[in-house]
């Protein structure tokens, strides 16, 4: 550790946020913590430590740092300088003098000046990310020890979204029940003959059930406290499921009219949103409405981006959902068709646009794909 009072103040030293640390608010609750975008590490911060970080993120002394916060705080400079230690010891600070921060500072200047600040943090992220090959017999073991390691700093996300309190429910059969209803062969489903029934209730909730419900759950090995992995009919990497389905009706009579977010533990489709305006929705979801049928019902798919970024922290992790999604989207056809049903898939969708009709945060939750469903 680097002793504060004696090396750093003595000599009246410079020092500076480091170049690849990031200062970001977690969460509605005010959270505050530091992202190291090279070490790929998280830090919680209180205010003094926070306080600390932003004075020192365009370069100052420490003389006055400790003058301007100590009075900001009331801090006795013993209590200063041990939370000098503890961020330097954590390369959230670093010596302006240090010649890699030298060299380091004038490459990052260079892309910001350039407008590439978000290229910037992605070749942070990217470079030399200590990947896993897991061919090799010992990846499994440290597999599990970073889990370990990032369930200290983090809370693993919840596997389902919460239930919508007071929303009009529509109740569907569990996925174990709907999925005994399918007697299709395979021939059956791939014939060219297959679909020719028109969508009704009974076959949404069972496509619905059967391609977004939950099997069975899992319990997280060594930790009862964490809550169960979910088991569903499309594969997920480590069981994260990070796809939601949402419904519009647009024209099935025995139920209203609007959007509908399914509960896969609860097994309903809950309203979220009653305003319907067809022409919005044709505008907005153009490419649902080139199926080569009248749609009576779209459904959307979207992303919980953090269920997998919480296990897999390389950037590359952004394109698992869409094969998550796409999975998911699959099963939506194969049961539609196991049940005649007609099924068109298209990303051609407004993303924005749905984020804002579902109540949803396009940088939690975003929106990936559509199905139209006839």
């Amino acid at each position: 550790m680097v002793n504060g009072r004696d090396v750093v103040l003595r000599n009246s030293t410079l020092l500076c946020l480091d170049f690849a640390v990031r200062i970001c608010v977690e969460n509605l609750d005010g959270d505050i913590v530091a992202i190291h975008l090279q070490k790929k590490e998280k830090y919680q911060l209180n205010r003094i430590a926070a306080y600390i970080l932003i004075f020192f993120s365009g370069g100052d002394t420490v003389e006055n740092a400790l003058k301007r916060i100590s009075k900001e705080f009331d801090l006795l400079s013993e209590e200063f300088f041990s939370a000098l230690d503890a961020l330097l010891a954590s390369d959230l600070l670093v010596f302006t003098e240090d010649h890699r921060c030298k060299a380091t500072f004038k490459k990052s200047k260079q892309w910001i000046s350039n407008g590439w600040i978000e290229s910037l943090d992605y070749n942070l992220l990217t470079t030399d990310y200590p990947f896993l090959d897991y061919r090799s017999t010992d990846s499994w073991a440290e597999d599990v020890e970073r889990m370990e390691k990032y369930r200290v700093h983090d809370k693993e996300p919840s596997r389902h979204k919460n239930e919508l309190i007071n929303a009009k429910k529509i109740e569907c059969e569990s996925t174990i029940v709907s999925l005994k209803s399918l007697n299709s062969s395979i021939n059956e489903i791939f014939s060219p003959n297959s679909v020719n029934e028109a969508l009704d209730v009974s076959r949404l909730k069972s496509i619905i059930s059967c391609s977004l419900g939950k099997l069975r759950e899992r319990p997280v090995p060594g930790h009862p406290e964490i809550p169960p992995f979910l088991r569903k009919t499309s594969p997920s990497g480590g069981s994260r499921h990070p796809t939601e389905g949402y419904i519009i009706n647009l024209s099935l009579e025995a139920i209203d009219n609007g959007l509908y977010w399914f509960s896969p533990q609860s097994y309903s489709l809950q309203l979220v949103n009653r305003k319907f305006d067809i022409r919005e929705i044709r505008t907005n979801l153009e490419g649902l409405f080139r199926a080569e049928f009248e749609p009576r019902v779209l459904v959307v798919l979207t992303s919980v981006f953090k269920r997998n970024m919480f296990r897999y922290r390389e950037p590359r992790t952004f394109r698992t959902i869409f094969i998550d999604a796409g999975h998911v989207a699959s099963t939506i056809e194969m049961v539609s068709r196991a049940l005649k049903v007609k099924s068109f898939v298209q990303h051609g969708i407004n993303d924005k646009w749905f984020e804002g009709y579902a109540n949803i945060s396009g940088l939690e939750e975003g929106a990936i794909l559509g199905i139209a469903l006839g």
